[in-house]
């Protein structure tokens, strides 16, 4: 195995997985958990004909149509589906507001959103469309704006940092209402630094440490003994990633050839991880 970091931005990302692409004896990777940053490296990948496991959720990375990236990840059409539903049949909201971070991520999922509200017969007003960029830190003033605007429930969407900070502030706020957030809410990293400020939160995610399966508690168990703490998404992603390049290896016997492992990919099917049951599909997903 070998390891770059990423760092913080998308031109370091994509310079750490091009290194990585130059060693001369590897076959595969498990790329960025931002999507941006997989959707930049995505050319370099197609020249190198490397597979690759996109960490990222973005539905636009498998419209890239690249043959050697995919992805063990639900993608957000799909998120944003289940996060209207959750907020209109569970959560019984009328009249929504969304928090949302700016950046590409929380755009496309705040666009799915919006479309499966509105094929739930729910306009969102403009009025309570509220963004904020990805190093906000003071959401004071965005809160309020919501308390105010005649709302009856927050979907807020966003990364673990931002999440928590979120959590925190909604809290010291009294704001009242239902809270629904996207998976980063259900992650060991909002939980943990929000405290008992993410109670009465909701969240739709694949994957929380409460998962049911033998696959999903096994691996919980093993992390925890491990590291100490709770498993969180990059980490489950990851892992699920390296499983299934290694089921494709036994599947085209041979560890070295790319393209007959790349091949070995879409003969996958009903094959259980920690996070899910995978089975290949045409979008690479």
């Amino acid at each position: 195995l070998v390891f770059e970091e990423e760092v913080d931005n998308l031109q370091a990302s994509v310079n750490a997985m091009t290194k990585i692409m130059n060693y001369p004896d590897v076959v595969s990777f498990f790329g960025s958990t931002y999507s941006s940053n997989d959707i930049a490296v995505s050319p370099v990948v197609l020249e190198k004909k490397i597979p690759m496991f996109a960490g990222g959720s973005s539905a636009n990375i498998p419209k890239e149509g690249n043959p050697y990236v995919w992805q063990a990840r639900m993608t957000d059409d799909q998120s944003g589906i289940l996060l209207a539903k959750a907020a209109t049949e569970n959560l019984k909201m009328k009249n929504p507001a969304i928090l949302y971070s700016t950046e590409s991520f929380g755009t496309g999922l705040k666009d799915q959103t919006l479309k499966a509200l509105k094929d739930l017969g729910i306009e969102v007003p403009e009025k309570n469309l509220f963004g904020f960029v990805t190093d906000e830190k003071n959401f004071t003033p965005l809160i309020t704006q919501i308390a105010n605007s005649g709302a009856d429930g927050l979907i807020a969407i966003g990364h673990q940092m931002p999440a928590a900070l979120i959590c925190q502030q909604v809290d010291a706020n009294g704001l009242d209402m239902p809270l629904l957030g996207s998976s980063s809410w259900a992650s060991a990293v909002c939980r943990t630094n929000a405290g008992d400020s993410a109670n009465g939160w909701y969240a739709v995610a694949d994957w929380t440490v409460e998962v049911s399966t033998n696959e999903g508690k096994a691996f919980v168990d093993a992390y925890k003994t491990a590291y100490g703490a709770d498993s969180d998404m990059p980490a489950v992603t990851a892992y699920d990633s390296i499983m299934l390049f290694k089921k494709a290896c036994e599947i085209a016997n041979t560890t070295t050839d790319k393209e007959a492992i790349n091949n070995a990919l879409k003969e996958i099917k009903d094959v259980n991880g920690a996070m899910s049951t995978y089975t290949f599909a045409e979008n690479h997903c």
